[in-house]
C-alpha cells in the first residue's frame, strides 16, 4: 500500500517537471533518451527498495 503511493506520487512529479527535460537537454549536451533512461532507472531503484523494505515489516 504505502509503495503504491510513493510510486503515484512519483509519477505525478515526474510528469508535473516534464518541462524541465528540454532545459536540462540543452545545459548537458545529452540525448533525451539517456535522460529518461536515467530517470527510469532512478525510479526503479527506489521502487525496488520500497517494496524490499516493506516485504520485511
Amino acid at each position: 500500500m504505502v509503495a503504491g503511493i510513493v510510486v503515484l506520487i512519483l509519477g505525478v512529479i515526474l510528469v508535473i517537471n516534464m518541462p524541465l527535460i528540454p532545459k536540462f537537454k540543452i545545459e548537458q549536451d545529452d540525448s533525451l533518451n539517456k535522460m529518461i533512461f536515467s530517470a527510469i532507472l532512478a525510479l526503479a531503484i527506489i521502487i525496488i527498495f520500497v517494496y524490499w523494505g516493506a516485504a520485511y515489516v
